[in-house]
């Protein structure tokens, strides 16, 4: 790891300390079933910003095995249909931008990738990396289940922010994450690859200028 990227983790790490996550939970009576309830979770992330997350509980004293579905890139993340509701906590958090952690700001999509990437302090992704931290503390804050065992999914951008967190929080316990976006890796501003990686080679041929900062922005 670069001392650059140190210094994000630890900068990232700060500002997530100075904030509570200040988590609240509503039972959703359309989506619990009679052997788990299912909470509209919210918490406070860097900046004060207000998130939202799909929390499912099961029935019984626990405590118990939970699965923290990490939020790809896309407007929604909605709530897991999965049996494993029966006999764990399922969490499904977003990043700001997304549906309904939308109140201040309304991502775009494509465009998040590349939104404020020209100057690390505006730069929107690395908030969203500092979202996905706080979604796991805040599972751990809130009251309404005692936590055993913590595995994180994700696919995509959900794989690579799995992967961050579970590094960053001890209490993980696996981690499986399916094709990582590969976001600061130099073969990513590369031509003619998939979307959403693809918006950093549009940007690029818009601000060709911008491409060593760009690289820099990303990487760091």
């Amino acid at each position: 790891m670069t001392s650059a990227a140190d210094k994000f983790w630890q900068q990232t790490e700060a500002a997530l300390a100075e904030l509570s996550p200040d988590v609240s939970l509503r039972r959703d009576d359309f989506y619990s079933q009679p052997d788990w309830d299912v909470y509209q979770m919210r918490y406070t992330s860097v900046d004060g910003y207000w998130l939202f997350a799909w929390l499912s509980v099961p029935h019984g004293g626990g405590p118990f095995p939970a699965v923290i579905r990490m939020p790809d890139y896309g407007s929604v993340h909605d709530i897991v249909y999965t049996p494993l509701r029966e006999r764990a906590v399922v969490m499904n958090p977003t990043f700001r931008g997304q549906r309904q952690s939308d109140q201040g700001f309304q991502a775009q999509f494509p465009g998040l990738l590349t939104q404020g990437i020209e100057d690390l302090d505006s730069y929107v992704m690395r908030r969203v990396f500092a979202d996905a931290l706080r979604g796991m503390d805040a599972l751990l804050q809130q009251d309404q289940a005692q936590i055993g065992a913590i595995a994180l999914i994700g696919a995509g951008l959900g794989g690579a922010l799995a992967l961050a967190v579970a590094a960053r929080r001890i209490p993980v316990h696996a981690v499986a994450a399916n094709t990582p976006m590969a976001l600061g890796n130099p073969a990513s501003l590369k031509p003619g690859l998939a979307y959403p990686l693809a918006e950093l080679d549009d940007y690029l041929r818009l601000y060709p200028t911008r491409r060593e900062a760009v690289a820099k922005n990303t990487a760091d």
